[in-house]
């Protein structure tokens, strides 16, 4: 049988919490100012408060309905106890990189500063920092801000910039340093074993003196604030009764118990006694009168609550106990009953209106079952249910959001910029609650961009990238020259260029999550020790065919040894076991390398002779007057040189490490590479070199790559060369458009591991539409067809 109902009941159903809690604020709002019900007349009630509250306060507060809770909220939830939970992990976790800086940066933290620290998660970031060393208990990776206090921190010059861009100044990294050493000498004091008082006398200690706590000095007022500082010291003072157990325990398991404590712990709210509505759990909620009843959490396993019965001591079992012996054992299954009794109690209690709400799926889409207490009253509840829609356009325009379609009342300021957005135009009866928010001009201004972004006409807008003259950085590019790898990236991206050679931006770097040093990185090892052990052949003048095996041994172990531990100084490198597997497999291969090298060497008479060198060449000729005078600016990893007839010839190698099955078309046929703007260092080096022994004039004889290849079927070196510059065409297109500011968006297979992928609108079915026939975009997608000796 279904329980009575004193009057009106209506069921609601919405998805997730948020939704859930909204349309309960609407009728409540509705029921206030229309019905001129007292807030305290009217009550919501969940089974269980905790999923609720956070929602429900944040809600109920942007709607402004006043409401006391008298259970208090969890402890847990409070920011300040978060950071102080990661503050006692710290020493147990060997100093986590995440977990200081938040510390250090927290607005409770009183020993750092409050201007300046918004910087140092991108500084700990760019060292490559990861934690302390949980071996030795030492600084470990922090000790790079020692270092880098010496000069400060700058952001990386890439070729197209001569100078490092000054990010943080050195006496910032020496602050952020002196913070750090400080909290690890307070923590790594602690010892490793001690008793549950000492431990806790340690830490109440501790906290007041990197943390504001002025609850804990001159005494609790009666704020939200005051409240959560006196319930943290309950709950450390609550452990050292502890002490009573008369046994030492590990600082890790005082620290788990600690953080126990907390999770179960509750603050009063500041809205406990507040003449607001009532919002209760089912058991407070027993024996209160109510107007109007609010329901949340009609699901099944939620309300009523899951039971079970005992798989070790059944009910059966129990009832004979009970009966023969004794023992007062309840039957796990009686639990039905309770949860039963307090539904009927909780009907019963509101006078007038029942609103029983649950969720039809959760905020992931996945689906809910609604509780049996509802089906039960489906047949005797008078009006239909109230579905709330999930899409904001239908949600906003409907009871009990609003009475009528243009009724907005309701809204809050958020709610109603959002509908705004989504109708696309501005509503003179939005615009008066959004004016409670910001400025409706401001959101004019949005709402007009979202027009041109959104629109479908067929031409790029400057939305799309198609700026116009980007004056200043032209001018740096006149002044200071263009890489070919700037130009590669424009071939392939438009916006990656313009992200990153125009707007600067980088990727934040997460060293935590290294596991392994990638592709990348590994690369970078293979160039610098290639680098170290050609000039130890170059300053020992010793000639390439008097080389012997053992030189090879005895140079290749000091130019890698030099590398590993410059790297490991510098970046994070992971789990030690793999690292170590890697720098043997690293040191193999260029072995293999250097001794293929050599033989080459030999053969075409060809002598190392600069290393890692920057050069600045001109294209001269090759291009039209309105681009022709930008310089070509590079680094070359490698010149050899021989002389024939007291001239002097040069040839170019760029070493390349990768990791794929085989060679791609760009990597074996250079010249189609370059017209399709794939592979420019090399036609570009070529123009370069002439001047790159600076002294005297030089032949360019080719521009190579030399491949470190591991898994290609005839590597692991693999040589590709060019004799004769090419792809004129190519690098003045590229130019003209960079020149005259057209970065709009060019999809490929590339957007997948593209770091700016999250910045760019390549899924924007408006963006595609009207970049289709764009004129730019198709020049640029014609090049990937070319290939050398003029087929496409």
């Amino acid at each position: 049988m279904a329980p009575a109902v004193r009057g009106t009941c209506r069921i609601v159903s919405a998805i997730g919490i948020e939704d859930e809690v909204s349309a309960a604020a609407k009728e409540i709002l509705r029921l206030i100012e229309d019905c001129h019900y007292d807030p305290l007349e009217i009550g919501v009630v969940a089974r269980t408060l905790d999923p609720y509250l956070p929602t429900l306060r944040r809600i109920f507060d942007d709607n402004r309905i006043p409401f006391a809770c008298p259970v208090g909220e969890p402890l847990i939830y409070e920011p300040l106890v978060k950071t102080i939970i990661r503050f006692l992990r710290l020493p147990v976790e060997a100093f986590p990189r995440a977990s200081v800086i938040e510390v250090l940066t927290s607005p409770a933290c009183r020993i750092a500063p409050r201007e300046g620290t918004d910087l140092w998660d991108w500084a700990t970031r760019r060292l490559g920092i990861v934690r302390g060393n949980p071996e030795d208990g030492s600084l470990g990776d922090w000790l790079r801000l020692e270092r880098a206090a010496k000069t400060g921190i700058a952001v990386p010059a890439d070729e197209d910039v001569e100078q490092p861009r000054p990010a943080i100044a050195a006496e910032q990294v020496a602050l952020l340093f002196d913070l750090v050493a400080r909290l690890h000498r307070a923590l790594s004091a602690l010892p490793d074993t001690a008793r549950w008082d000492a431990y806790t006398e340690a830490f109440l200690r501790l906290l007041p003196e990197y943390f504001h706590l002025p609850a804990w000095e001159a005494g609790a007022l009666d704020t939200h604030a005051d409240r959560v500082q006196t319930a943290i010291k309950a709950c450390l003072e609550s452990v050292a009764s502890l002490e009573q157990l008369s046994e030492d325990i590990t600082l890790t398991d005082w620290i788990d118990h600690v953080v126990r404590v907390l999770e179960r712990a509750r603050v009063s709210s500041a809205a406990g006694d507040r003449h607001g509505v009532q919002v209760l759990d089912a058991m407070d909620a027993r024996g209160v009168p109510f107007r109007a009843l609010f329901v949340l959490g009609l699901n099944e396993k939620v309300f009523p609550r899951s039971v079970q019965e005992d798989p070790f001591l059944r009910d059966a079992d129990r009832a004979v106990l009970a009966r023969d012996l004794g023992f007062k054992i309840p039957c796990k299954l009686e639990g039905f009953d309770e949860e039963r009794l307090l539904f009927a109690l909780l009907l019963r209690s509101a006078r007038e209106r029942v609103v029983l709400s649950y969720q039809r799926a959760d905020r992931d889409g996945r689906t809910m079952v609604p509780s049996g207490y509802l089906a039960e009253l489906k047949p005797h509840v008078g009006e239909s249910e109230l579905r709330i829609k999930r899409r904001p356009t239908e949600r906003w325009t409907e009871p009990p959001f609003a009475q009528r379609p243009s009724d907005c009342a309701a809204l809050t300021p958020r709610e109603a910029g959002l509908l705004m957005i989504l109708q696309g135009g501005v509503s003179s009866s939005l615009t008066s609650v959004l004016r409670l928010y910001q400025p409706p001009e401001l959101f004019a201004h949005g709402l007009t961009a979202i027009s041109a972004i959104d629109s479908m006409k067929p031409a790029l807008t400057p939305h799309d990238g198609v700026v116009g003259v980007a004056r200043a950085h032209w001018q740096m590019l006149e002044r200071q020259g263009v890489s070919p790898t700037a130009l590669e990236r424009y071939a392939q991206c438009p916006f990656k260029y313009f992200a990153e050679k125009v707007l600067r931006l980088e990727p934040l770097e997460t060293p935590d999550s290294v596991l392994v040093p990638d592709a990348r990185a590994r690369g970078t090892l293979c160039h610098a020790i290639l680098r170290r052990f050609y000039q130890q052949l170059t300053e020992g003048k010793v000639a390439v065919d008097q080389v012997t095996s053992s030189d090879i041994d005895a140079w290749l172990a000091a130019a890698a040894e030099e590398a590993f531990t410059h790297f490991e100084a510098t970046e994070p490198v992971g789990y030690p076991l793999l690292w170590s597997l890697i720098k043997d497999d690293l040191t193999r291969l260029v072995r293999t390398f250097i001794e293929n090298d050599l033989q080459e060497l030999r053969a075409s008479g060809y002598r190392p002779l600069l290393f890692e060198v920057a050069v600045i060449g001109s294209f001269g000729a090759t291009l039209p007057d309105t681009v022709s005078h930008v310089p070509i600016r590079g680094r070359l990893d490698r010149v050899d040189v021989r002389r024939d007839n007291r001239q002097a010839h040069v040839r170019i190698v760029d070493y390349k490490y990768t990791e794929s099955r085989g060679p791609k078309l760009e990597d074996r046929d250079l010249a189609t590479a370059a017209l399709r703007g794939k592979r420019l260092q090399p036609p570009l080096y070529l123009l370069a070199a002439t001047g790159v022994l600076k002294e005297e004039p030089a032949v360019a004889d080719e521009a190579a790559f030399y491949f470190l290849a591991p898994y290609w079927p005839h590597g692991p070196v693999v040589r590709t060369g060019l004799t004769a510059v090419c792809g004129e065409g190519t690098v003045r297109v590229i130019l003209e458009g960079v020149r005259h500011g057209r970065f709009f968006i060019l999809p490929g297979e590339y957007c997948d591991y593209c770091e700016f992928s999250s910045a760019c609108r390549r899924t924007h079915h408006p963006t595609k539409w009207r970049q289709r026939d764009n004129a730019a975009k198709r020049i640029l997608e014609d090049l990937r067809q070319q290939r050398a000796g003029g087929r496409t």
